[in-house]
């Protein structure tokens, strides 16, 4: 059973004007987010990247953002969403990578990674640059396995603004963020300009997806994420519990779109089966 929840548009606010890739709308309401489909099936893959997260060794490192389907009532239209808790706890403070480096060096780090030429020194640098700013000595491990499971659901909205550590506002203490942020995954653009309509081959839509900071490439990232970091994400599931993660989604979705996105995790399964254990 889909929850239906009702909310008022002013709650936390629809961005106004034109939206872009990746800028869901959102909404807070008693300490939970909920965020609506944009582009197409956004939500769709935030449930199911963090259901398939939940069986694998990421939380060793850090926990995930769990995402629930949900229903969304907003000033009288109907929009498909998905549910989480806000984890970002009274007295912390998120501070993205580049927030911080630019308030450390005076420059954002996207612009420093741009002057930095091969996807291992920009891994390597911006790893040097976290753990010397925060302490964080296991950040390494973290971005490692964060960048591996973008290559598994294809996500492409990893920029440095969607990279984050939590800072104590009293202690002034780091610690590292849950993952979140998957919803440009799983090929769930259907609608922009840059999209990957569901008519599209699917092969020939998985070879288009662009990766991102450090690369265009998720191979040469995860290559990278390897060689630097030294960390290797580890998947713990199978068939059917790929076909748990899509469970009560044909509620909300087409059978087109949950067809396309079992295609994909089969391929992406075949392609990364050294993540598997």
């Amino acid at each position: 059973m889909i929850q239906t929840v009702f909310l008022d548009s002013d709650l936390h606010g629809i961005p106004s004007g034109a939206m872009t890739r990746g800028d869901q709308p959102k909404w807070v309401l008693h300490h939970r987010w909920y965020k609506a489909d944009h582009m197409g099936y956004e939500s769709l893959a935030e449930v199911v990247a963090s259901r398939l997260l939940a069986r694998s060794n990421f939380n060793t490192i850090a926990p995930h953002v769990r995402y629930t389907p949900v229903l969304l009532q907003v000033s009288g239209r109907q929009m498909t969403g998905c549910a989480s808790d806000n984890f970002r706890e009274s007295g912390t403070t998120l501070l993205t990578l580049e927030r911080l480096h630019r308030s450390l060096k005076g420059v954002g780090l996207a612009a420093a990674l741009g002057k930095i030429s091969g996807a291992g020194e920009k891994v390597q640098y911006t790893t040097d640059f976290v753990q010397a700013a925060t302490g964080l000595d296991n950040f390494g491990q973290y971005l490692g396995m964060l960048l591996q499971a973008d290559a598994f659901f294809l996500n492409e909205d990893r920029h440095t603004q969607n990279i984050a550590i939590l800072q104590d506002n009293q202690t002034r203490a780091y610690r590292l963020c849950p993952l979140f942020d998957f919803g440009l995954s799983l090929l769930s653009d259907i609608r922009s300009q840059s999209c990957y309509p569901l008519t599209e081959d699917v092969f020939e839509s998985i070879r288009r997806v662009p990766a991102r900071p450090f690369s265009a490439d998720f191979d040469e990232q995860i290559e990278a994420s390897i060689t630097v970091c030294g960390a290797n994400l580890q998947f713990h599931f199978s068939s059917q519990d790929i076909a748990a993660a899509m469970e009560g989604l044909d509620a909300i979705y087409p059978q087109a779109i949950l067809a396309r996105v079992r295609a994909v995790l089969r391929e992406q399964c075949r392609r990364y089966a050294f993540l598997f254990s």
